[in-house]
């Protein structure tokens, strides 16, 4: 399986993942999502600062997250991953950061109250979808020109390295586990606060409790799916 159809097959299940978070958001799916969160709920402020729940501060954050990109770095060169690749890596990790310095400059020089935020794609992605379906009620904010930001960046990205083509699906088996996964990947996301860039390594950056936990029950979650669900189809 190339790249190319991997990244076609994942736009093809965004308009369903973007359907299902609308409706988590605020419609069918919407009471049952509430139910889910009223199970287990952690209060704000500081009792989701792991920083302050350990008693550690800024000093340690930075040398915490050094540590791990020095060490991703060796693992990534160590598993002969290409230079491209490690480098298209570091690239997203920094976007997140420039996200949140430019939103936050922003907030300081907007008349109306702008929120700081950085990266995801669960929320924005319904936003899109209302707007383009229903009336324009979305403010014209920094998600919602993120997503359309990243559809064409992926365009360009496949045009420049000739790989613009398209592409569908072999059989209805690959079909049913995109559009399956994809349904629950926009509940996910909305019940976690945010999907795997959002809740996992957005909030992770400002070492939120709640997107640790997120962010490790992904990490499981796709170490068993893929020793159960690929290791089985491997092996048929």
């Amino acid at each position: 399986m190339t790249n190319t159809t991997e990244i076609y097959r994942k736009k093809v299940a965004q308009p369903v993942f973007a359907v299902t978070a609308q409706a988590a958001t605020g419609g069918i799916l919407a009471p049952f999502r509430e139910w889910l969160n009223a199970l287990w709920t952690i209060p704000g402020g500081t009792a989701r600062d792991l920083l302050a729940i350990l008693g550690w501060g800024r000093p340690f954050a930075i040398a915490f997250a050094g540590v791990w990109l020095v060490a991703a770095i060796l693992w990534a060169i160590r598993s002969r991953l290409p230079r491209a690749q490690i480098g298209h890596a570091i690239g997203a990790g920094a976007v997140i950061v420039v996200a949140w310095i430019a939103t936050y400059q922003l907030s300081l020089v907007s008349f109306d109250p702008v929120p700081v935020r950085s990266l995801t794609f669960t929320s924005p992605s319904a936003n899109v979808l209302m707007t383009v379906l229903a009336t324009a009620t979305v403010p014209l904010d920094f998600d919602f020109f993120f997503i359309p930001a990243v559809l064409l960046g992926a365009f360009l990205a496949a045009w420049h390295n000739r790989e613009l083509e398209l592409q569908g699906f072999q059989g209805g088996h690959a079909m049913k586990r995109y559009l399956a996964g994809a349904v629950l990947m926009g509940f996910g996301g909305i019940l976690a606060g945010g999907c795997a860039v959002g809740a996992g390594v957005t909030g992770a950056s400002l070492f939120s409790l709640t997107s640790w936990l997120t962010l490790l029950a992904m990490w499981v979650g796709g170490i068993v799916t893929h020793r159960l669900v690929d290791g089985t189809m491997r092996a048929t």
